[in-house]
């Protein structure tokens, strides 16, 4: 199956790369399904921050997106003081309809 071809393509890449802002990888066995963790970024509100992310990638990929959900619940940085609106375990469409098929897992 072509999309098997190139998610394990790029899954070398990612392990060549070793990114030191995220990780990424099947869980278990398959390589449909994988699981990111990112670092927050320094000087940011999310610094030293861990977040889930949750990858399910269609069999028609990378014609298709991933689907990505945040497993971790988000504290976003607040617009007025004493609101903290949370984002729990809520779909994340990274490119919806402006997914192209040079985009490449370690580029999400």
């Amino acid at each position: 199956m072509y999309s098997a071809k190139v998610i394990s393509l790029q899954l070398k890449e990612v392990e060549r790369k070793n990114s030191p802002c995220f990780s990424t990888g099947p869980v278990g066995e398959d390589l449909y399904h994988w699981e990111a963790i990112i670092t927050g970024p320094k000087g940011s509100p999310y610094e030293n921050g861990v977040f889930k992310l949750d990858i399910h990638f269609p069999l028609d990929y990378p014609f298709a997106p991933p689907r990505q959900t945040g497993i971790a619940r988000v504290i976003h940085p607040p617009q007025q003081v004493g609101k903290f609106p949370t984002c729990d375990k809520r779909h994340i469409e990274i490119f919806g309809n402006r997914h192209l098929q040079f985009h490449e897992i370690n580029r999400c």
